[in-house]
């Protein structure tokens, strides 16, 4: 069971810094950097510390990619001041406990930098590797309307027109990519052993959009329907 004792170590924080913090409302990932830095002055007594990239990530179980995001915010909104040691080689971290300076990122500068982010990357894609939703979708878009569409040979040129014209009547007019996905849909129908030329007839007599699979055998449905 832990047991932590003043006499194996804290940090001196003034309150006014801890209420201005929880007034803030610093994300997670911010607030574990900020413990970090806490630790490593003023739990030495010290305004200033060397802090190894390593040291975040042993005491906050972050990642490297989650510890940069969180740093660079923090040092924007004026929260952590960095500098480099004299040798240039490392970093020197100090809390700018002056919390009248600290600054809020907007929500348009976030997404303005999101964006920078993804065009290093690629336009295509976020960070992450993943195509933006919108993105997707104008793609997807762009497939349908210069999909190149070939009417199958076992189709009336002049029915599939008739067709065509009675889904213009119907103010549904078919493009090149929904006339592929018709024709596919025909294709089960046939295979299924029912002749595709008399759906499309039947459809255009009943007022139909698309085809529907027949019930039963051939002949029954030739009954049915075809009077």
């Amino acid at each position: 069971m832990a047991s932590p004792q003043l006499e194996n170590g804290y940090a001196r924080i003034a309150n006014e810094i801890l209420e201005a913090l929880a007034k803030y409302g610093l994300p997670k990932q911010e607030i574990q950097i900020v413990m970090v830095i806490f630790r490593h002055t003023y739990g030495y007594g010290k305004k200033t510390a060397y802090i190894k990239h390593k040291t975040f990530k042993d005491q906050t179980l972050m990642d490297k990619f989650q510890i940069s995001r969180a740093r660079k915010n923090l040092i924007n909104r004026n929260i952590v001041i960095v500098d480099k040691n004299c040798n240039g080689l490392g970093l020197i971290y100090r809390f700018n406990k002056n919390y009248h300076t600290w600054q809020s990122l907007t929500k348009t500068t976030t997404l303005k930098k999101s964006t920078t982010s993804m065009k290093i990357v690629d336009k295509n894609y976020n960070t992450k590797g993943v195509v933006p939703l919108d993105k997707r979708n104008k793609d997807k878009e762009s497939k349908k309307e210069n999909f190149n569409f070939i009417l199958p040979d076992w189709i009336d040129p002049e029915l599939w027109k008739q067709f065509l014209d009675h889904r213009k009547k119907l103010r549904k007019p078919a493009t090149a990519y929904s006339q592929h996905l018709l024709i596919k849909k025909l294709e089960k129908i046939k295979e299924a052993g029912f002749d595709p030329e008399d759906t499309i007839n039947i459809s255009i007599e009943r007022g139909w959009q698309g085809f529907f699979q027949p019930q039963g055998s051939e002949d029954s449905w030739k009954q049915n329907f075809l009077k």
